[in-house]
Formats: structure tokens, C-alpha cells, sequence
């Protein structure tokens, strides 16, 4: 018994031809490797917190690179869904997807976190200069 792939409510994705069911597949793929790499950040910049190097350039730019990365999947996955219900049953469903809120306040948290360990690293700097 093959089970439907559903990820528009209402269309069995059974109907769609292989270059076009590839073609979503592809797409989900490529979002879903920006997500991973998201977390793979996350995880060696928790690596070198634990080292106790909590204001160096590689925690920064992890924070910021990981909030852009979460704003883009949530966003774009959030877009694909949309041109996905318009083009497969021609209508628009109007809303907000609680996965698009949450992927924006998650990333810039991180974006914020990031711009905080930037100014606290440049007042250990120069705290460190004054002694």
C-alpha cells in the first residue's frame, strides 16, 4: 500500500508526473539543508562556548549566519507552500503559518545575540587594554 505525500491539504501529489514531483522534492531538499546547516552552526558554536570562548569571531558570525539561515527556511518554506496550494489547486488560502512566526522570532533572536556578543566583545577589549 503506497501512502500519499502530503503537503498541500487536499492534492494527492500521486497525480503529478516525475519531473515535476522531482522538482518539489528538490526544492524541499534545498530548504531543508539550510535548516541543517543552521544546526550543525549551532552545534560547533556551542563547541566552542563550552570551551569558555564566549566572545570570539566564530560564536558572532555563527549567531548571525544562523538566524539568516533561519529567516530563509522559514520564509521560503513558507513561499513554497503558497505558490505550491496556488499552482497545484488555484486558490490562495489567507494567513499566517505559525512555523513563519516562529522562524522569524528564532531568527532574529539569533541575529540580536549576535550583535550583543559583538558589543560585549569589543567592551571586554577594551576593558582588557584599561588594565
Amino acid at each position: 500500500m503506497v501512502k500519499s505525500f502530503n503537503l498541500v491539504e487536499g492534492y494527492d501529489f500521486n497525480r503529478l508526473e516525475l519531473f515535476e514531483f522531482s522538482l518539489i522534492i528538490l526544492v524541499l531538499v534545498c530548504i531543508y539543508y539550510l535548516f541543517v546547516r543552521a544546526i550543525y552552526l549551532l552545534k560547533s558554536t556551542l563547541k566552542d562556548l563550552s570551551e569558555g570562548n564566549y566572545f570570539s569571531e566564530l560564536v558572532i558570525t555563527n549567531f548571525k549566519t544562523i538566524g539568516k539561515l533561519i529567516l530563509a527556511c522559514g520564509i521560503s518554506f513558507s513561499l513554497y507552500r503558497f505558490i505550491l496550494r496556488l499552482l497545484l489547486l488555484s486558490e490562495i488560502k489567507p494567513g499566517i503559518d505559525n512555523g513563519l512566526i516562529v522562524s522569524i522570532i528564532l531568527g532574529l533572536f539569533f541575529m540580536f545575540l549576535s550583535e550583543v556578543f559583538a558589543k560585549a566583545r569589543k567592551t571586554k577589549e577594551e576593558n582588557d587594554l584599561t588594565i
